[in-house]
């Protein structure tokens, strides 16, 4: 990520400097027109130059998104700690059982898997800030999974984050125990709160 960071600068500043020679070659006039042909060459280099930069960021960007979907591929393949399975209505999560907003019990570093079924018209989503998105699912009967690991210790809520909808109920506690021997210690409390609304 730094590399496309690094590369989306110095595309923006190779346009400024590239933009700042445009200009100040049209401020000249003719006058001055047999001096251009060095400005005018350096601006071709410079339009070039961005250009490469462009597309060795979009090809930074796709090896990017080709490599996550390959890491999720292969979460998707290892056998979880912990699995659960939720359907979506806006007036909360069904567990099993038809547990309405169930609270979910892993343990610190578990492989967690949730499955996800949209039973409604209407788009929802499945969210532990900081954590874990599922991505949104648009249509009834959509279905998706997902796996992350619980790496910190502590109480999340999780929630549809679809305006209005964690307000009408859809909204639960995942509790995540520590590691043996760790007791509390990085343990995190502070979105205990939020998964009691």
């Amino acid at each position: 990520m730094k590399g496309i960071t690094f590369i989306a600068v110095a595309v923006v500043a190779l346009a400024v400097v590239a933009g700042g020679l445009v200009f100040a070659l049209e401020g000249r006039g003719q006058a001055e027109a047999g001096g251009l042909g060095d400005l005018q060459k350096q601006l071709l280099v410079l339009r070039t130059q961005v250009g490469e930069l462009q597309e060795a960021n979009e090809h930074l960007e796709q090896e990017v998104s080709q490599q996550q979907k390959i890491v999720g591929t292969l979460l998707k393949r290892v056998a979880p700690d912990a699995e659960f399975a939720l359907a979506m209505h806006i007036t909360g999560f069904e567990g099993t059982g038809e547990a309405k907003n169930p609270h979910l019990e892993v343990k610190q570093g578990d492989l967690v898997r949730i499955n996800l079924t949209n039973k409604e018209a209407v788009e929802h989503d499945w969210v532990i800030d900081g954590m874990a998105h599922s991505g949104h699912l648009e249509t009834m009967g959509a279905t998706t999974s997902l796996v992350f690991v619980a790496d910190r210790a502590g109480e999340f809520a999780y929630y549809c984050s679809v305006p209005g909808h964690r307000e009408a109920g859809m909204v639960g506690k995942l509790e995540v125990a520590p590691l043996a021997g760790m007791g509390h210690m990085g343990a995190d409390k502070g979105h205990m709160d939020e998964a009691s609304h």
